[in-house]
């Protein structure tokens, strides 16, 4: 049985519509901040145009207008290349709100990286059910390196955000503390909201 097949038969719940709300507060947030790269984009494709304009309309510098044009389209990629990376991780999180929240009485399993960890990998941490199959499995973050464990947990978690409550405690994935548009969300202040 695939790990895909396990997972269809597990207990799943939908989005609240208070977690939803968090990850529309972090996508709203984050486009707030990319309005930056949107503003930069602009910029450089109306400063491309208008060189292309003037090579059109004086021929004689037709070969100049071209060469400072193409450094205005290295600058228009590059804004609309920052802005796609930066809306990327939250537009994938806003998806995933659409997908269910499994809810596993089960393991918690953490084992340190293996040949095909990335090279800075502190290891990996599954969630496991009771028959001791691996539900899902996500690389860890962090600088330490994970030791194999296992323990009996009860877990809810999605695919994209990880694990969300190990025996009924938020793990943070959706912080209960959040700011007009999750700006400031890593201040002391919030961070105590949390604990």
């Amino acid at each position: 049985m695939t790990a895909a097949e396990r997972r269809a038969l597990l207990i799943r719940r939908p989005w609240t519509p208070e977690e939803r709300d968090i990850v529309v507060q972090g996508f709203w947030g984050r486009v707030a901040i990319a309005i930056e790269p949107a503003l930069g984009a602009l910029v450089f494709l109306v400063l491309m145009t208008g060189m292309l304009i003037r090579g059109i309309r004086s021929p004689d510098d037709m070969l100049w207008s071209l060469c400072i044009a193409s450094v205005f389209a290295f600058g228009f990629f590059g804004f609309v290349a920052y802005g796609i990376g930066l809306m990327i991780g939250p537009l994938r999180a806003l998806l995933s709100t659409s997908q269910p929240i499994f809810i596993v009485d089960g393991y918690l399993r953490s084992r340190p990286p293996d040949v095909r960890s990335e090279e800075d990998s502190p290891g990996y941490v599954a969630v496991l059910t009771a028959e001791s199959d691996i539900a899902y499995e996500w690389p860890a973050h962090g600088n330490t390196l994970l030791e194999p464990s296992v323990y009996a947990v009860h877990v809810e978690f999605s695919e994209y955000g990880g694990i969300h409550k190990i025996d009924g405690k938020s793990t943070g994935v959706l912080p209960s503390g959040m700011t007009t548009l999750s700006i400031g969300l890593n201040s002391p202040r919030i961070r105590k909201l949390e604990d």
